[in-house]
């Protein structure tokens, strides 16, 4: 096969979770009075939150640790529920866990959600690391979330690695590792995101990942 491990993105790559997420975010700005535009809303999804609220509301830092953690109440207590994988995905994590492929999450989501949405959607079966950020911002670019699981599965070859993601912060985070990436149409990115930032492929359906990994 060309590649032995794959690393997944979580938002927009296995799962449909913008709903969630943007109800969360807009409910938690409304209460906090924040001015922002609506349709700054789904490029919310992706980036750390820190990232985020700097970029599209302008908070400061003292602002934005408070959104997160207000954010954090509701996405605990529903946002996280209102996901669900996308068609194709399940069979397409059987087929590479099948043929003996290291499958992995790399998400910039804190890792207790990604744990908790993996399990509720029965994807954790299929995971050989569950790599995800941490709460303090020790651990939060796509970059350190890569290597972490990196180091966690004991990957020294990094030609035999490839990270599938659906916005150009995965795109980069993997370059800056010194991995090639496969980018997904179906997620929250764009065709012209992904030239943008030089994705080694860009796929329209989930099993023409497999079709890569495993050529």
């Amino acid at each position: 096969m060309r590649y032995k491990v794959a690393l997944f993105d979580l938002d927009g790559c296995l799962l449909a979770s913008a709903p969630g997420i943007i109800k969360s975010i807009q409910t938690t700005l409304d209460e906090s009075g924040v001015k922002y535009n609506p349709e700054d809303l789904n490029k919310m999804i992706g980036p750390p939150f820190r990232v985020s609220m700097r970029l599209y509301c302008g908070l400061s830092e003292e602002e934005t640790e408070q959104f997160i953690l207000s954010y954090r109440e509701k996405y605990n207590d529903y946002g996280w529920k209102m996901s669900e994988p996308y068609e194709g995905i399940k069979e397409l994590l059987k087929t590479l866990k099948d043929n003996g492929v290291i499958i992995a999450s790399a998400t910039s989501k804190p890792e207790k959600f990604a744990k908790l949405m993996f399990d509720y959607h029965g994807i954790s079966q299929y995971l050989d690391f569950i790599g995800g950020a941490v709460s303090d911002k020790s651990r939060e670019s796509k970059k350190d979330v890569i290597n972490w699981v990196l180091d966690n599965l004991g990957i020294k070859d990094k030609s035999q690695v490839i990270m599938i993601g659906d916005r150009c912060y995965d795109i980069d985070g993997a370059r800056e590792c010194g991995i090639e990436t496969i980018a997904c149409l179906w997620g929250y990115g764009n065709l012209q995101e992904f030239k943008d930032h030089d994705a080694k492929y860009i796929v329209e359906k989930p099993m023409e990942v497999a079709d890569i990994i495993l050529k």
